[in-house]
């Protein structure tokens, strides 16, 4: 989509401000440990030297050199610590700003890859009932966290029996219907009997699977059930009418929560509060959008 509406173009803007924003405070404690760490090699190489201190940093007046000579360590050892906090904000602040950077690319990747027929309107606005924002924020996050856990869950559970009979059926089908058995003889020529596959000159050789499919489909069924050991889960298997309905209620279920999760977050930033919007977050959700195609609109 070349022209998105305004809404998203500013939407758009603020998330990338967002990420300029956070991009540069996480460079302030890398600055501020590598001026330390000039301030650092400054005192050690007076001391070293015999210079008396002078001049700048300013920070260092006042400590003469008798002072750095005998106590070096002990006045290098606060900036090192100092240091070593400034690397772990750094490094704290830095995760917080490849978030919302990724939060940005997301959503602008999104909305540039929709077909250009797209329709895009604001999503219902979200109604929060609590002045806890930062409460039910998180307990949101927990439940879209069990959501996906329950997603995996339910993408790994065991099919029915049924529904494994129904595919073992359908794969002895195709196995027979891809091995066709040529006769040919003419004259006083022998019989020749080839058999032949998709793609493949007819051989004499025939593909031992798809024939004994073909010929025996009944049997090799029998026999491929009775390899099957998925009945071990059977408590927990679902059909596959099943899975699909879960899934689709699951995912439902997602896009309600993370729309919650983009109100909690849009009103914390509005009153000033600290807080970061999760790597993976639906941009759908955030850009708060719903995406209409032209061929939904027909059908409709």
């Amino acid at each position: 989509m070349q022209n998105p509406p305004s809404f998203v173009t500013q939407k758009l803007a603020s998330l990338e401000g967002i990420a300029a924003e956070l991009r540069g405070a996480a460079e302030q404690p890398m600055r501020r440990a590598n001026l330390l760490r000039t301030q650092i090699g400054v005192l050690r190489q007076r001391a070293q030297s015999g210079q008396a201190l002078a001049g700048p940093p300013a920070a260092l007046c006042g400590v003469d050199k008798h002072t750095l000579d005998q106590n070096l360590r002990a006045i290098t050892a606060p900036l090192e610590a100092e240091i070593a906090g400034c690397v772990i904000e750094g490094k704290q602040r830095s995760d917080i700003a490849d978030d919302a950077e990724q939060v940005y690319f997301t959503c602008r990747d999104y909305i540039h890859t929709l077909p250009a027929w797209t329709t895009l309107t604001p999503a219902k606005a979200v109604i929060l009932d609590t002045d806890d924002l930062k409460h039910l924020l998180y307990a949101t996050r927990l439940n879209i966290e069990a959501n996906t856990d329950e997603t995996k869950r339910v993408n790994k559970a065991t099919l029915a029996f049924a529904d494994i009979e129904e595919k073992i059926t359908e794969f002895v089908s195709k196995q027979a219907a891809s091995q066709a058995i040529v006769v040919h003889q003419r004259g006083k020529a022998p019989l020749e009997v080839l058999f032949s596959r998709a793609m493949y000159q007819p051989t004499s050789q025939p593909d031992t699977l798809a024939l004994l499919c073909r010929l025996i489909p009944e049997q090799v069924k029998a026999a491929i059930l009775d390899s099957y050991d998925g009945g071990q889960d059977a408590d927990n298997s679902l059909s596959i009418a099943e899975r699909d309905q879960r899934l689709a209620a699951l995912a439902d279920q997602l896009a309600e929560l993370e729309r919650t999760e983009e109100a909690c977050v849009a009103a914390m930033l509005d009153a000033g509060q600290k807080v970061s919007r999760r790597r993976f977050a639906s941009p759908q959700a955030i850009l708060q959008v719903v995406a209409t195609s032209a061929r939904a609109k027909l059908a409709a």
